[in-house]
């Protein structure tokens, strides 16, 4: 299977390199990104131990921003490397800290990896959620530099647990702690043997707490004017299609915030829509009132929150549920489409009653009207943001365990080379 899994790398990046030649705007940035990668790191002071960090994208990103503060807070003497595997986090994660350095995370080859873990000199491996490449981990545990995964949900329909994957399922058991989002995931690694796993939770809900509220945001309080508004919030197509087939009955401000921003999408909304103007030509139109908001930029919707109340949450016709944590702080309604099964805080959230999910535009129409009932708005509400207040903790859990592990550690890649 070792073996396997280094082809399977190859093919990838054979693929993404296919993508990249047929046009894929997103394969080509993942390659050309790492072009450079070598040079890259040579650019940076690598003499003294630092702190590695991997994450997949933005989402993973943001999940873990109050995570890096504590970390610069107590280690003043290191760095942190950030590195990313898609485009879309290393591009929009706006790093104002010289103390980090963003990086591509290369190619996931025994020569990369040797490679990477020589010229970052790591102290510690921390990894959220569920990206691993086993490559770099087999690399860190060689060194026997201590490693962290943190707010993941391993569970017995991954493919690591298969029989044939048994090397797979030999580093992750290696791994110094894998921290896991629930008891019942917790349980589970213990029947397979596991030994190096605890309950942290999800830091996602205090990501989404401690995020500041917008400072001025004039254009969206002009738009919406004081009418009850929906957001449909990192919006896909199929969203978009089943709001468009009800929203002329709707006396609701209407704003889409795509999670794909590109001209070719943003040009699909218009098709769809009637009068809709783009956020970024707003100041120009003297008359909004009539119109539906599309947002054509990236890192405005968690702050545009704060004046909806009710929010439709993109990727849930396709099992690829964004963040429903983030409207549910601001006290938003909480709606996603079906298909909301791997989400645990779509399943609680559900069985508190404080959110819903349709499957077509009759369902979805009725789950508004109904809304219109203010005392049930408002009942909904406050049980999201109650139930993201309670779960808050996660990240002081994962902050402690990585002291405990760099307490009982000496190891960096420089002292094991």
């Amino acid at each position: 299977m070792k073996l396997l899994y280094h082809l399977g790398i190859l093919c990838y990046n054979l693929a993404i390199y296919l993508a990249a030649f047929t046009g894929n705007s997103k394969a080509k940035k993942w390659i050309n990104g790492r072009k450079k990668w070598k040079e890259t790191i040579k650019e940076f002071n690598n003499e003294s131990p630092s702190i590695w960090i991997h994450i997949s994208s933005l989402g993973e990103y943001l999940m873990t921003k109050p995570l890096i503060q504590l970390l610069l807070n107590e280690f003043k003497d290191k760095n942190i490397y950030l590195s990313f595997f898609s485009p879309s986090g290393y591009e929009n994660a706006k790093i104002e800290n010289n103390r980090i350095k963003k990086i591509y995370l290369p190619l996931d080859t025994p020569s990369n990896a040797k490679y990477f873990i020589n010229k970052i000199n790591p102290c510690i491996a921390i990894f959220a959620k569920y990206d691993f490449w086993f490559n770099y981990l087999a690399e860190i545990q060689k060194r026997n530099i201590p490693s962290i995964v943190f707010s993941t949900a391993l569970n017995k329909q991954q493919i690591y647990f298969r029989t044939s994957w048994s090397w797979h399922k030999n580093i992750l058991k290696k791994i110094s702690k894998i921290l896991v989002l629930k008891e019942e995931n917790l349980t589970f690694l213990l029947n397979e043997g596991f030994n190096n796993a605890a309950i942290c939770g999800d830091t996602r809900f205090d990501q989404v707490s401690s995020e500041k509220e917008a400072q001025d945001f004039s254009e969206i309080r002009n738009f919406i004017a004081n009418r009850k508004s929906i957001v449909i919030g990192s919006s896909w197509k199929k969203e978009e299609e089943v709001v468009a087939s009800i929203y002329k009955r709707l006396d609701h401000a209407l704003i889409i915030a795509p999670h794909d921003i590109s001209e070719n999408r943003i040009s699909e909304i218009e098709n769809l829509y009637e009068n809709t103007i783009r956020f970024s030509k707003i100041k120009s139109i003297e008359n909004t009132f009539n119109k539906i908001l599309i947002i054509d930029s990236i890192g405005l919707l968690a702050s545009i929150y704060q004046f909806t109340d009710i929010a439709i949450i993109g990727g849930g016709f396709s099992g690829k549920l964004h963040n429903i944590l983030e409207p549910g702080s601001k006290n938003n309604v909480i709606l996603f489409g079906p298909n909301y099964k791997k989400f645990p805080e779509a399943i609680d959230l559900i069985q508190l009653n404080a959110a819903d999910s349709f499957s077509n535009k009759a369902e979805l129409k009725n789950i508004i009207n109904k809304l219109k009932d203010q005392e049930k708005m408002n009942t909904m509400k406050a049980t999201a943001f109650n139930y993201i207040q309670e779960n808050k903790g996660a990240t002081q859990i994962v902050f402690n365990s990585i002291k405990e592990l760099l307490d009982h550690s000496t190891t960096s890649a420089s002292s094991n080379m």
